[in-house]
């Protein structure tokens, strides 16, 4: 969110007139969505934490199913939003590098990660 949702909100990257209507309608439920994975990550590094050899998470996937409710909402909205995105980057050349400057830079810190990780 901080690498894209808050520059979006906040920057003159979107006219303003647009600006909320359009990170709403493309990051939807964003917020939602995160609030469950967080909940679920946590619970499984508790998990982990625990126990030295971990002989089933299915507990843990039945407490978390109940409220995945978001993914379902943000999937249903995927396509629009991603209308709205492709539409804004095709008309707007200033949201055009906006994505273009943050697809190179997730490029290089997953080329440093993947880098990092072979010297493990």
């Amino acid at each position: 969110m901080q690498v894209w949702l808050v520059p979006l909100s906040t920057q003159d990257t979107l006219p303003e007139a647009r600006r909320a209507d359009f990170t709403e309608q493309v990051f939807w439920n964003i917020r939602d969505v995160i609030a469950v994975n967080t909940r679920l990550r946590d619970a499984l590094n508790k998990r982990q934490k625990s126990y030295a050899v971990i002989e089933g998470i299915a507990d843990i996937f039945l407490d978390i199913v109940p409220h995945f409710a978001p993914f379902v909402s943000y999937g249903s909205h995927q396509l629009y939003g991603k209308y709205e995105f492709e539409k804004e980057k095709s008309s707007n050349s200033a949201f055009a590098q906006f994505v273009e400057v943050r697809a190179m830079v997730a490029c290089l810190i997953f080329r440093y990660r993947l880098k990092d990780e072979q010297f493990d």
